[in-house]
């Protein structure tokens, strides 16, 4: 049986891999979810951030509860992503104008990563 942790290392924090995905990533979008993904060389062998639109939503609480149901829907559906030979950096980015639910959010969640599966698959 496969682990559903999201452990420290798989959390992707630093700005200079970040900036580098937005400058030359690529990207899957299922409404409301758009992932922006970098394959890279070196480990870790995956790693995935979460953000939500301070400019669409003003409270931090919404925002925080919306990265929370982002970060279960990936928690939950990351053995998707089990078999994979890239190695990622993936950015998942909150692109819906109203909040979901938690359903919702794992069904979308479980397109994009599916799309993003598919989408490395054709570029190794």
């Amino acid at each position: 049986m496969q682990s559903q942790t999201f452990p420290k290392s798989m959390k992707l924090k630093s700005r200079k891999a970040i900036a580098g995905i937005f400058e030359h990533g690529k990207h899957v979008k299922v409404y409301p979810i758009h992932l922006a993904y970098q394959i890279v060389e070196e480990e870790p062998r995956f790693q995935i951030g979460f953000s939500v639109s301070k400019r669409r939503f003003k409270k931090a609480v919404h925002r925080n509860r919306i990265k929370r149901l982002m970060r279960e829907s990936f928690r939950l559906n990351q053995g998707i992503l089990q078999n994979l030979d890239a190695n990622l950096r993936v950015m998942a980015i909150y692109i819906g104008k109203e909040e979901i639910t938690f359903s919702q959010t794992q069904e979308k969640f479980t397109l994009a990563l599916q799309r993003l599966k598919t989408e490395t698959e054709k570029s190794t």
